[in-house]
């Protein structure tokens, strides 16, 4: 598996029986190109293995929908400046 980041920095991974995609709950092919993901690999002479894969397209589907991880205020946030 190939990663490119916003500035062009571009590493590739191996992807292993061991490597974790989406805690368990789906497969590397749910990874499409285009996806951003977040990838934590071990480094082994010139070979990075991925650890584990997530694949942030699909956190909202995983966490019941959008905004699941950021509930609107009930009220304006206090800086106490001022």
């Amino acid at each position: 598996m190939t990663v490119k980041s916003a500035d062009g920095f571009s590493k590739t991974y191996q992807v292993v029986s061991s490597t974790s995609v989406d805690a368990q709950r789906d497969g590397i092919a749910t990874v499409k190109t285009g996806h951003q993901v977040m990838v934590t690999a071990t480094v082994s002479g010139s070979t990075d293995t991925a650890v584990s894969i997530l694949d942030l397209n699909l956190l909202p589907a995983m966490h019941g929908g959008p905004g699941w991880n950021h509930p609107a205020p009930s009220a304006p946030p206090t800086t106490g400046v001022g």
